[in-house]
């Protein structure tokens, strides 16, 4: 069920990042200076016109990112956006687990997505 309007095909996406030991500072640079100013600067040019929400959040070496985009097209247009960071980030990190939220027939739109991250899905109902 929808109760906000304007959500009827938002996607949330959720990867967790394990940190090799001794490059939690250099995978924070990361964050802050690779993947947050890289998603400013695409809401900013309109390349992440699609994005809600964006933010990380760290435990440790363990970090979660929480994405909400308005479709299935704009999380697409983010992880273009964002490849070089991704590159950057599992060079000291790898991704344990990730989440993707959203109604099925946008989740439905990310199946390469769902194979290549091992992605669990979450549909609306």
């Amino acid at each position: 069920m929808v109760v906000a309007a304007g959500c009827e095909t938002m996607v949330i996406f959720v990867p967790t990042f394990k940190v090799k030991e001794g490059q939690v500072e250099a995978f924070k640079k990361i964050c802050v200076e690779g993947f947050i100013a890289k998603v400013k600067e695409g809401i900013a040019n309109k390349a992440e016109k699609g994005c809600v929400h964006y933010h990380f959040t760290c435990s440790g070496n363990t970090f979660i990112c929480q994405e909400a985009y308005d479709s299935a097209e704009a999380l697409k247009a983010h992880l273009v956006n964002v490849d070089a960071e991704v590159k950057k980030a599992l060079e000291i990190a790898e991704i344990v687990s990730a989440q993707l939220h959203g109604p099925q027939s946008e989740l439905d739109k990310l199946t390469d997505l769902i194979k290549d991250m091992n992605a669990k899905t979450f549909a609306m109902v």
